[in-house]
């Protein structure tokens, strides 16, 4: 895995001379792309497709019918869960920055980062390898559970089902103007550093709106629980989850305001209000106390009111 970083040094001395003295956006995240992919075992079956079509008195081209090439694998089915948890544990400590699988992380989780994710790394392919190990078996698996529907054309050799395995992640430092005008001159040059700065300013608003989406959610999720009713009339059910759950979105929105938006003074306040309302609140004492529930939908619906985040 890579995990070089470039450094650049801007000595120019001209008005577009990057400070590094002064934490920027640049110095205080890195963009990181993760990518992961596992093989695909349901594959369109046309033949299967046309007899249901046939026998049904139907047109071909209304049915689409799938198998699995690899059922009840559980090597296939561990790597597919380990590989989403991964996912989420990438977002959870990185944030939105563009269309093409790059997030930006705070450098204050960067080093935590590339420990965890080298283990993970490892654990993957340990787990691929794991799975070529039993990949014959499951195979013969394969052939008595889809009977007529097998098609040794399916099944690539072990070395081609391993390539279709991937894990990699790639690392760039948040780019700033000065880092690709310093060539050019006049008005060509401050009007491509103007675009460059909107541009960077465009996709670290969408970041910010994401991360105040997942915290506004949060807050109307908790007025949900604490004020929910079942069909019968019962406080609707709070898992043992609830509050953890909760303690993860605080820490991620701190998070992002100690280092990617920390001029966001709103939503710092907020975060500050919900983790004070929650210090002492538990799941029991929600599921007992009608006094503490009222407490917290209060406190709740006053942070959704007073601040603008």
């Amino acid at each position: 895995m890579n995990t070089n970083t470039n450094t650049n040094t801007n000595t120019n001395t001209n008005t577009n001379t990057i400070n590094y003295n002064t934490p920027t956006l640049s110095s205080s995240a890195v963009l990181v792309t993760l990518s992961m992919g596992v093989w695909g075992t349901l594959k369109k079956d046309k033949k299967s497709a046309e007899k249901i079509a046939a026998d049904n008195n139907a047109s071909a081209k209304a049915i689409k019918t799938k198998k699995d090439l690899l059922p009840d694998c559980d090597e296939l089915k561990e790597i597919t869960s380990f590989t989403a948890d991964t996912r989420r544990w990438f977002n959870s400590i990185s944030f939105v920055w563009n269309d093409n699988g790059q997030r930006l992380m705070p450098m204050s989780v960067y080093t935590d980062f590339v420990t965890e994710c080298n283990a993970k790394e490892a654990e993957f392919w340990t787990l691929v390898d794991t799975l070529m190990a039993s990949y014959a078996q499951r195979r013969y698996n394969a052939q008595v559970q889809l009977g007529d529907l097998y098609d040794p054309n399916d099944y690539p050799d072990t070395a081609s089902v391993r390539a279709k395995f991937k894990f990699s992640v790639d690392y760039a430092p948040v780019p700033e103007s000065g880092h690709f005008v310093v060539d050019l001159q006049g008005q060509a040059k401050a009007e491509l550093v103007e675009q460059f700065n909107r541009a960077s300013q465009s996709k670290l608003a969408a970041s910010l709106a994401d991360v105040c989406e997942e915290f506004r959610k949060c807050l109307t999720e908790v007025i949900t629980k604490v004020d929910g009713k079942n069909e019968v009339g019962k406080q609707t059910r709070i898992h043992e989850t609830f509050i953890p759950n909760i303690r993860k979105v605080i820490e991620r929105v701190r998070l992002a305001t100690s280092t990617c938006f920390e001029d966001n003074a709103e939503l710092k306040a907020a975060v500050d209000g919900f983790e004070s309302l929650m210090k002492n609140v538990s799941v029991d004492s929600l599921k007992s106390s009608e006094t503490t529930r009222i407490q917290v939908r209060e406190g709740v619906n006053d942070l959704l009111s007073k601040f603008d985040f």
